[in-house]
């Protein structure tokens, strides 16, 4: 089977050359196109680059299956998209009509129903210090499935100390890192914000902290935070019910993860923290995720010969 994963602006996170690399160790094909790069995929060996969709059409013959890979809720098939991003929808369905009922075509939204109206999202996120939503809840016609780990040759170390690693920046709208910083400065704990790096650099330098803070807001963990249980990392992020049923179901275990639902609850909880519950953390987060975050690339496949 071919797969053609198509990125109609950027590969975020870098999920859909991971799940590339990860595919082409089966049986299968794939290839991987973007419009353009960002930080975090600087460097790597994308496929395509294009400009026109009309450059995409000799890899559409190509393929059997159509992955549409979406940066959260950049590209709603049915929606008008904001100014900034390059295709119209109409122009996008006009261009790929043509395909319906000779290839498969898969949408992939990363996030959940709330994040898939950026207005809305960024409304209440500046609205409230946590957004009290359900973002993984059941979404009619999708299924959840987790996105592929590659640390990219970066070995887990063990550190001394409690130190924070906080994924993106402090201007980030849809987090409270403002707040984090201010809390992390008044209880005087080494943090660093890490946002727009390449991803083994990125990954490199959060290697050097023992924990790490990922989504406070949107109700799930994002790449950042699978990949922090893989280093080691003490992980802490505000799940969601929805969330927890989703990754309990599909991986038959909840994830080690610090649930807290506001910045007490954050603060709270690194107080609580002692070098040997760091030390236990690292070598169980490392071992839960060999057992339960495995061979993710076959439930894709699953998809794709439905």
């Amino acid at each position: 089977m071919k797969i053609l994963l198509i990125n109609l602006e950027f590969d975020c996170s870098g999920v859909a050359w991971i799940l590339r690399n990860a595919i082409n160790k089966t049986k299968h094909e794939a290839r991987v196109v973007i419009r353009q790069h960002t930080k975090i995929t600087e460097g790597k060996d994308y496929d395509l680059i294009f400009n026109k969709l009309e450059e995409l059409e000799p890899l559409i013959e190509w393929a059997d299956v159509l992955h549409f890979n979406t940066w959260i809720w950049t590209h709603q098939p049915t929606e008008v998209l904001p100014d900034r991003y390059a295709f119209k929808p109409e122009k996008q369905s006009s261009f790929f009509d043509r395909w319906k009922g000779k290839k498969k075509f898969i949408f992939h939204f990363h996030g959940g129903k709330s994040q898939l109206n950026p207005d809305y999202w960024l409304k209440e996120c500046k609205k409230a210090t946590i957004l009290k939503c359900d973002p993984i809840a059941p979404i009619k016609g999708a299924l959840w499935l987790p996105n592929i780990i590659d640390l990219e040759g970066v070995e887990p170390k063990e550190r001394e100390g409690i130190k924070v690693s906080v994924a993106s920046s402090l201007s980030d709208e849809r987090r409270i890192n403002k707040m984090v910083e201010s809390m992390l400065d008044y209880l005087n704990i080494e943090k660093d914000f890490v946002a727009d790096l390449p991803k083994k650099e990125a990954l490199e330098r959060r290697n050097n902290y023992s924990v790490s803070i990922d989504n406070t807001t949107q109700g799930f963990i994002g790449m950042w935070g699978w990949e922090s249980l893989a280093l080691g990392q003490t992980l802490i992020a505000r799940l969601s019910e929805g969330t927890r049923i989703a990754y309990k179901e599909f991986l038959g275990s909840n994830p080690p993860i610090i649930s807290c639902e506001n910045i007490d609850e954050i603060a709270s909880e690194i107080r609580k923290l002692t070098p040997e519950k760091i030390r236990r953390n690292y070598h169980y987060n490392i071992n839960w995720i060999k057992k339960h975050y495995k061979n993710i690339v076959n439930e894709y496949i699953k998809i794709y010969e439905k």
